[in-house]
């Protein structure tokens, strides 16, 4: 009974998805018999761009977590200060000190992330190697 289903569902007009996908596929495979070179540059100029994203996720993560640290180390400083404890202030400005690092490696990514996709956009999808 099962494979008669398969067989019933085989025979059915294609749905509208379905044309949707074959369509896509259909321009794509046209486009590429066309400019394979363009394809190729396209391809790679998106992978390359979701490789910018990332970095850039991945330091303002490191930044995120750095200031909660940091936080908890200004913190313990405080506290070490109110208490006597000469080591306070260096516990302070460590943590500070990691914050101005973190932000500053975000900031020196971004202005890469900005550069190379300026260059992609310069570079345009037909024209192939550098």
């Amino acid at each position: 009974m099962a494979v008669e289903n398969e067989m019933e569902d085989s025979t059915r007009p294609p749905t509208s998805l379905n044309n949707q996908a074959f369509e896509t596929v259909r321009a794509v495979n046209q486009q590429g018999v066309g400019d394979q070179d363009a394809v190729l540059a396209s391809i790679a100029s998106q992978a390359m761009v979701q490789s910018c994203s990332l970095a850039l996720q991945d330091a303002v993560d490191h930044l995120r977590r750095v200031q909660i640290l940091a936080e908890a180390a200004n913190a313990r400083g405080l506290a070490d200060l109110a208490a006597g404890k000469s080591d306070g202030a260096a516990v302070i400005d460590a943590a500070n000190g990691s914050v101005t690092a973190a932000a500053a490696s975000l900031s020196e990514i971004g202005e890469n992330v900005i550069a190379l996709i300026e260059r992609l956009e310069r570079r345009g999808p037909s024209e192939g190697k550098d």
